[in-house]
Parts: C-alpha cells; sequence; structure tokens
C-alpha cells in the first residue's frame, strides 16, 4: 500500500498531489478511510510514475538560489541584481534593474528580491485590476497580494462584495498573462464558477485567453523547480510580518494546569490583545514570533509520564496563527495527542483548524474535544479594525457550522466565547442576524446581550 498524508476538507471528490516526492491526498470530510484507500491504490501507477519526476524537481528547488550576477524576471523581461551601499529595496525604472544592499548573504538577497516582487506585484496588480474593471464594468472593494504558490488569483464574496488575491508571483509573467489572470478573477465577480457563461465573458475581453493560458502553465513549470521560500532552519525576516520567527529553547512544553503555547507572540494584530503585557516576559517584539525548538518531543516526553487528562491551547497565542501553515507544529502536536489518548480543548480565531477536523474527530473518539472561537463582533468591517488579520467573523461561523455537522454525529464539541462588553444589541436584533447568516441551527452559548450589530 502506498503511504500518503490525508486532509479532509468541505470538498465533493478524492484528489490526489504529489509534492517533493510525498504523496498527498485530499478528500471530503466524512469519506471512510476504506474508499481512500481503495482510490489511492487504483492510481498506483499513475503515482509511482510521478514520484520520481517529483522529487528530481525538489532536487533543483534544493539548490536554487541568487547571487548578485543573477537576473530576475518581471513582467516577462530579465533584469540584473544591482549592490547598492544604502540600506534598501527596489526596482529602478530608469536603470532597469533590482537593487539591493551590498554584503547580503545568497538567503538574504533571495527574501529582498521576494519584497521587491511584492511591492511591485501590489503596485501594478491594482492599475490593471482598475483599467480592467472600467472595461467589464465591475468592482472589487479590495485587492490583496499573498504567497500563494499553486493558484495565481483567486476572487472571494462576502455580503455581496468581492475581494480579489494575487500570487506576488504573477508579476514574472509577461503582461498578456498578467492581463489574463486579472481577467479572469474579474469574471468571476458576474460568474463565481467556470461555467460556459463565465468562459463567455473571458473571451469577451481576451478573444486570445487559450493561448494566454497555455503560457501560463509555462511559466508555472519554470517556477516549480524555483524555491523562493525561506529555509524553516535559519531565523529570517523577509519584511512581512507573518513571515517572522526565530527558535527558542524550553525544557517543558505544558503548564502545571497542562496549558501550552507552541507559540509566543502571534500576527493577528488584534488592538484589544493583553498578551503583549510586560507580565508574560515577551522580551521580543511580538510579531516576531517564537518558536519552541523540538516542541513535538517534548510534548510527548511530558505526555507519556501522565495520566490522560485535558490539554488546553490558545489561551495566550492562537495555535493556529499564519506560521502554523507552514510548520504544522500544532497538527503535530495534536497527532501526539491523539496517540496518547489525552483530549484537548481549543481557542482560535482562524479558520485554519479545519485543516485538523480529522484529527480533533479522531481526539473526540478516544477523549474529548472542545473548540472555542472568539467571536467580537457581527460588523465585518470593525473586525477588520479590531482584528485585521483573522478569519472573519461569517468564516469563524463557518467553522462552527462544520464542526456542529461532526458533533451531531459523534464529532467535535464546539463553544463560543463572549464578544465585546459594553456593547449591547436588542435580543431580536441578533437573532435575525443569526437567520440572515444562516446560522440559526447552531444554538451557541452566547450572551445575546452582547452582541455587536
Amino acid at each position: 500500500m502506498i503511504n500518503y498524508n490525508l486532509t479532509r476538507s468541505k470538498r465533493k471528490t478524492i484528489a490526489i498531489h504529489i509534492r517533493d516526492g510525498i504523496v498527498e491526498v485530499k478528500a471530503p470530510l466524512k469519506t471512510s478511510k476504506a474508499e481512500i484507500d481503495k482510490f489511492v491504490q487504483s492510481k498506483q501507477k499513475w503515482i509511482e510514475k510521478n514520484i520520481a519526476a517529483s522529487a528530481e524537481k525538489k532536487e533543483q528547488r534544493d539548490n536554487f538560489t541568487l547571487t548578485y550576477d543573477s537576473t530576475l524576471t518581471y513582467r516577462g523581461k530579465q533584469y540584473p541584481i544591482v549592490a547598492i551601499p544604502e540600506k534598501r529595496v527596489g526596482f529602478d525604472n530608469e536603470q532597469k534593474h533590482f537593487y539591493v544592499p551590498q554584503g547580503l548573504t545568497c538567503e538574504e538577497i533571495k527574501l529582498a528580491c521576494v519584497q521587491i516582487y511584492k511591492m511591485l506585484a501590489k503596485h501594478d496588480l491594482t492599475n490593471k485590476v482598475i483599467d480592467f474593471s472600467k472595461i467589464m464594468k465591475v468592482a472589487p472593494i479590495e485587492i490583496k497580494v499573498n504567497s500563494a504558490k499553486t493558484r495565481w488569483g483567486s476572487c472571494s464574496r462576502k455580503y455581496g462584495l468581492h475581494n480579489l488575491n494575487f500570487s506576488w508571483r504573477l508579476i514574472m509573467a509577461d503582461d498578456d498573462v498578467i492581463d489574463y489572470v486579472v481577467v479572469h478573477e474579474l469574471a468571476h465577480i458576474k460568474e463565481m464558477n467556470h461555467s460556459p457563461r463565465f468562459w463567455k465573458i473571458v473571451e469577451s475581453v481576451l478573444p486570445d485567453y487559450k493561448e494566454r493560458q497555455s503560457r501560463l502553465k509555462k511559466l508555472q513549470e519554470v517556477l516549480s523547480v524555483q524555491e523562493w521560500d525561506y529555509n524553516p532552519d535559519n531565523d529570517y525576516y523577509d519584511g512581512d510580518n507573518k513571515s517572522r520567527w526565530h527558535y527558542g529553547d524550553y525544557k517543558t512544553i505544558l503548564s502545571p494546569k497542562n496549558n501550552m503555547n507552541l507559540y509566543r507572540g502571534c500576527t493577528h494584530n488584534c488592538i484589544y490583545c493583553d498578551s503583549r503585557s510586560i507580565c508574560y516576559q515577551i522580551k521580543h517584539d511580538f510579531e516576531d514570533i517564537e518558536v519552541k525548538r523540538n516542541a513535538v518531543q517534548i510534548l510527548e516526553s511530558q505526555l507519556r509520564k501522565k495520566s490522560p487528562c485535558m490539554i488546553g491551547t490558545g489561551a495566550m497565542c492562537d495555535p493556529y496563527i499564519h506560521l502554523e501553515e507552514e510548520l504544522q507544529i500544532t497538527r503535530q502536536c495534536l497527532e501526539v495527542i491523539e496517540k496518547y489518548g489525552f483530549g484537548v480543548a481549543i481557542l482560535t480565531k482562524s479558520a485554519r483548524i479545519m485543516r485538523d477536523i480529522d484529527l480533533l474527530y479522531a481526539i473526540n473518539a478516544k477523549s474529548k474535544c472542545v473548540v472555542q472561537m472568539t467571536m467580537t463582533t457581527f460588523d465585518e468591517d470593525l473586525c477588520r479594525i479590531l482584528e485585521p488579520d483573522v478569519s472573519t467573523t461569517a468564516e469563524r461561523f463557518d467553522v462552527l457550522k462544520t464542526f456542529k455537522e461532526w458533533w451531531s454525529c459523534g464529532g467535535v464539541g464546539q463553544k463560543s466565547t463572549p464578544p465585546l462588553p459594553k456593547q449591547k444589541a436588542p435580543k431580536p436584533q441578533s437573532q435575525r442576524l443569526f437567520y440572515t447568516l444562516g446560522y440559526q441551527d447552531l444554538n451557541l452559548r452566547m450572551p445575546e446581550s452582547k452582541l455587536i450589530i
């Protein structure tokens, strides 16, 4: 039987991906393990064929590096890297070159160039969205640049408003290809699918979109052998607070009351956060996350010596901050907790917890699992002010709704912490809002007098 990593989500079909020679399977939440194994076995020849090719690409990525003699691709053209004495980075439009400080290591040059790419992508893609929005008569409310590796762009909708997201890597493509991705995402404002109607919208703006599509795939092949991410064995800072961290050495993970904080610091940027208080003795910049070295191994050594009980996490620092996507320390610790039959209580503001729903279900089957979501306000605009870098209130309700579905069939329990105090709304108003958002069946234990509308 082929070994594989399994991720469950709210999808309808089973999918197989091979990355770095590792087989990853994505499956619907309630698909049985036996059915997944059968599907994987049926694709054995295809898997074996692609594992070798994937491993070869990984080797090329591992050897990818940048020096002062390298050239970078920007909007389909090659430009040199120039060292300057000042401590600043950017792209010189007149001299046509990237510039970074002199005396950097290869890794630092790469991180500096990523920052330049992000700045260029934000500026150039925003201008292109504005231009094509006028042509297509649509109006997204926000344009963001992220570090997605396999998705060039996306369009999301909340309460009839649309946000566009683009990978900074798109700025390496030539203008025709960039235009295709921008038009593609803008077309989703009219059609949130890939139906014939959607493609007619794209074709009405770009009749040759299929040829541009094929060129985009070629760029994907080029990038598949380039490693632009940080080296997780090194401390680093790439200019983005969500990517800033360092290791810290600890002898224990669990507190006397069986609580654990795997990260010290946070990137949610909540304005009411009390974890910044000096009483917690965080001596580094709060956004410079301290990752507990060997946390998984230390936790396992402690649990071996304890009788099963409830393990708490999230009281001080959210276990599902942005960094968890890459390091997956929380998931590894959950695997240890499940292995030794302990229970777990998690407090989070992030929908990233959905990644681990399979593990939480397994923990609950053996012991007990409680998932708590902080609910601060129903006003999404106010939410962006209070909690700029967390999942929206609607996304958090969706998480609870999914957990309730699992709970009803023996899955995971959930409860919601109270919203901000001293902000009152009449009970009928809050009830109407629950029904409007489709959450009338959640039966959350939440003080009605404290809901913010």
